[in-house]
């Protein structure tokens, strides 16, 4: 039996459009004054990819390969400052209308992540207003990631929402969370990072002996922190870094503390955290503060003492061991001093 030419034609097309590769369009679409350009930036296995698109007769036009498991973002130069707009690259045609009322957008998809997206852009204006009023209101942002987590666990946003939900879980909690990732948001280098800081944290509780770490001062010289801790005295270290307002808000208790205890039993130096030299170095002077400094530039102490955020204040024993990583803040830095300091 023959197979008619028509069907015969059918057979051989099929597996190429099966075989091509599905793309996300994104359109823009100045009312007024354009740009002449947007950077549309996409993060990818190789690193963060920016494309500049031009933008022809008040439009703009850009093909993406398919990738939810990551969120990329627009941006264009305006009269007030640089705007820039978020999206997932979901495999629909996105079309986005720039006004003087902000940024609207279309899906070709009535199920487009990007109407998620918007939604969580939304609910976080909305209880930034909110917080003004009632700092309890933040409760409602993190109940709404939690359901946006547990929607998205094999895309981009189940990431988004997921930075935010970890603000109040312990770290066996953050841990769950990422063993309910799809195995590909999981071998994402942000989750890795997560994962690593929290088993580098338990390899670093109280009760365990000090990690060393290494910098060059600005004179030159080198010094680590066991050229401090392990010698005899009690030693808080304290992470922090000229950019963190909070880690400034500690200086005043830190001084106290040195004043009262500073001797033969007890000492501070400061560890900067991702923080220029020059101006850590300013800012010491700035504020005279008496101890020690290791001067680091990038996120060394972070990553060997398991922590995401700063300040974070150390008290370390006379042997080295570190004694608490908890609750040296504010006036429980006195506290818990005099408790080892009578």
């Amino acid at each position: 039996m023959k197979t008619p030419i028509a069907s015969l034609i059918l057979l051989l097309v099929l597996p190429f459009i099966g075989s091509a590769q599905k793309k996300t369009v994104i359109e823009g679409h100045f009312n007024g004054t354009a740009p002449q350009n947007v950077t549309v930036v996409l993060p990818a296995s190789t690193g963060t990819v920016d494309t500049l698109v031009a933008v022809k007769d008040g439009a703009f036009t850009i093909s993406l390969t398919v990738d939810k498991t990551v969120t990329g973002y627009f941006t264009f130069a305006s009269n007030e400052g640089d705007i820039s707009k978020a999206f997932v690259s979901d495999g629909s045609k996105l079309r986005y209308t720039i006004d003087g009322e902000g940024i609207s957008m279309v899906s070709s998809n009535p199920k487009s992540l990007n109407y998620e997206l918007m939604a969580f852009f939304d609910k976080q204006a909305e209880v930034r207003q909110k917080v003004r009023q009632d700092p309890n209101s933040y409760d409602e942002l993190i109940a709404f990631c939690k359901t946006m987590y547990e929607n998205n666990l094999d895309n981009g946003l189940g990431l988004l929402a997921f930075n935010f939900v970890i603000q109040k879980e312990d770290d066996d909690a953050i841990e769950e969370m990422i063993g309910r990732f799809s195995p590909e948001m999981q071998a994402k280098p942000a989750l890795q990072d997560r994962l690593k800081r929290i088993q580098t944290k338990r390899a670093t509780q109280e009760g365990g002996k000090f990690k060393d770490i290494e910098a060059t001062r600005p004179d030159g010289s080198v010094r680590r922190l066991s050229d401090y801790i392990g010698h005899g005295k009690y030693v808080v270290v304290d992470f922090w870094a000229s950019w963190c307002g909070p880690c400034r808000g500690e200086t005043p208790y830190l001084k106290a503390a040195y004043a009262k205890y500073a001797g033969p039993k007890f000492d501070i130096v400061g560890v900067t955290v991702n923080d220029k030299a020059k101006n850590a170095k300013a800012l010491v002077e700035k504020e005279n503060i008496p101890w020690d400094q290791l001067y680091i530039e990038d996120g060394r102490a972070a990553t060997i003492y398991g922590f995401s955020s700063i300040p974070q204040i150390f008290l370390f024993g006379p042997d080295g061991t570190l004694l608490k990583r908890e609750g040296l803040r504010g006036e429980g830095i006195d506290q818990i001093l005099s408790e080892y300091l009578r």
